[in-house]
């Protein structure tokens, strides 16, 4: 195909076709130029942009289903400035020197309103990756993506590319929050060694946050075994068909879960928390084995799940028995 159209183009001269720049796109972009006039009879001015050369951001305005047109070009614009907001001489002639994609075109010009100096289209290119790795544009308020451009020159040589750098910034600048690091400080948004001080603050995070969890887990040890203590005295309950027990550990969810095959195991923080009692409801004649695992809603002592084996629902008089012994223990619970 590209032989035949690129030695007859002269055939669509006086054509529906003839200001479709076909010559442009056989030379440029090499690809199917069948594909490209059934797509310009649908968008015949696809020939502005030909003209002036951006060929990417042609490709992607015919290919209307791909992620790049979607976001960053208006598809049912009738000029180039609709189009990809190309306005003056200045923004064309750049787009059309790099042949800028859709999001490189973006990137420039984001970079018009607020680049001191000349934009380079390495610089250009710099942010179009920072906006492909984010789905999102740049929006650090302590730093300005100028100085960070220049700043990962700085340290470009420690990098394999610009992903792996954004990559490390990002997660340095996540540890320096974490830490409670003044960003605005230029010592710390743009430290002289930047390799030790990624490395330094991302290990001060691991050890704090190992720390903190440490801490949470004693606290609310602590705070479950006030519970379970509390609610030990209110709903231990026993006659000569069922008992009620109260989960005195964390292991005791875990045996119960795992004898009674359900979740209840994961109820831990959620008793911590105060959102859900759970018991254990026996038969007094078994007492060491499960059979009911029972929810309750904490301010009402409302009956949320009473499940056997497997999740699977109590008998009704099983649930009978359950409200009657709750009812006598309300009382009791609203006094503690």
């Amino acid at each position: 195909k590209m032989e035949i159209y690129s030695k007859n183009l002269d055939m669509f001269t006086n054509s529906k076709y003839k200001y479709a720049e076909m010559n442009k796109w056989v030379e440029n972009v090499k690809f199917d130029p069948l594909w490209y006039l059934e797509k310009y009879i649908k968008k015949p001015q696809i020939e502005f942009l030909m003209k002036l050369k951006l060929y990417n951001i042609a490709i992607s305005f015919l290919n209307n289903d791909i992620w790049s047109s979607r976001k960053w070009l208006n598809l049912n614009g009738k000029n180039v400035f609709e189009i990809c907001s190309l306005k003056t001489k200045k923004d064309i002639d750049f787009a059309s020197m790099y042949n800028l994609t859709p999001l490189e075109l973006k990137s420039y010009l984001i970079m018009k309103n607020e680049w001191e100096n000349e934009i380079t289209i390495d610089a250009v290119k710099f942010r179009s990756i920072i906006i492909d790795e984010s789905d999102t544009d740049f929006k650090y308020e302590f730093i300005s993506f100028e100085r960070l451009y220049n700043y990962f020159l700085e340290n470009k040589k420690q990098f394999k590319n610009v992903r792996d750098f954004w990559a490390d910034y990002r997660d340095y600048i996540q540890a320096a929050r974490y830490l409670k690091m003044n960003l605005n400080d230029t010592k710390v948004k743009t430290p002289h060694d930047f390799k030790y001080c990624h490395d330094l603050c991302c290990a001060r995070r691991e050890e704090l946050t190992k720390k903190r969890h440490a801490m949470k887990i004693a606290r609310n040890a602590r705070i479950f075994k006030k519970i379970a203590k509390k609610y030990n005295e209110i709903f231990s309950y026993k006659d000569k068909k069922y008992t009620i027990l109260v989960p005195l550990t964390k292991e005791d969810l875990k045996i119960e879960g795992k004898q009674n095959e359900n979740c209840v195991g994961g109820y831990y923080d959620r008793i911590v928390e105060g959102n859900s009692i759970v018991l254990f409801l026996r038969e007094s004649k078994n007492i060491s084995n499960s059979y009911c695992t029972v929810e309750l809603q904490p301010k009402t002592l409302k009956i949320i799940q009473c499940r056997t084996r497997g999740n699977g629902a109590a008998p009704d008089k099983v649930v009978k028995w359950l409200e009657k012994a709750i009812n006598k223990i309300k009382q009791k619970y609203q006094v503690a």
